[in-house]
């Protein structure tokens, strides 16, 4: 993972972020709990895809949203990219939540071939433009 990020870094095809979570503000300790990225960058049409993780037991904290809506907003004033875009299975109820908070609508469906599952499946196509 990490050198594949390094890899995508130089090459600007891809900037991973980890994203950390403070648990309480008695703790100064950051935990890791989760990956942000902009993957496909196109710097000549000024977009990317977006895509998250977030830990299994940090989900529903806010977590997701708050590092959304950074990158986000790090993609549009930084990079000047113009339209962000993200895929989320139907089912995904709070990952569709997470991007129409941030402004995201849908805008399609689209039927591929998923490798981690091993089998086609609907994604839903949410975007933002500036």
């Amino acid at each position: 993972m990490i050198k594949s990020s390094h890899r995508d870094f130089k090459s600007f095809n891809a900037i991973h972020f980890a994203v950390d979570y403070k648990k309480s503000s008695a703790n100064d300790s950051l935990l890791f709990v989760g990956i942000i990225s902009l993957k496909g960058i196109d710097l000549v049409n000024k977009k990317a895809s977006l895509g998250y993780w977030i830990g299994e037991e940090y989900w529903r904290k806010g977590i997701a949203t708050a590092s959304v809506q950074l990158l986000i907003s790090y993609a549009f004033s930084e990079l000047g990219l113009q339209e962000i875009y993200a895929y989320v299975f139907p089912d995904n109820k709070p990952s569709i939540s997470v991007l129409e908070k941030n402004g995201m609508n849908r805008i399609g469906e689209i039927n591929e071939y998923h490798h981690l599952t091993g089998m086609y499946r609907t994604s839903l196509k949410y975007m933002i433009r500036i």
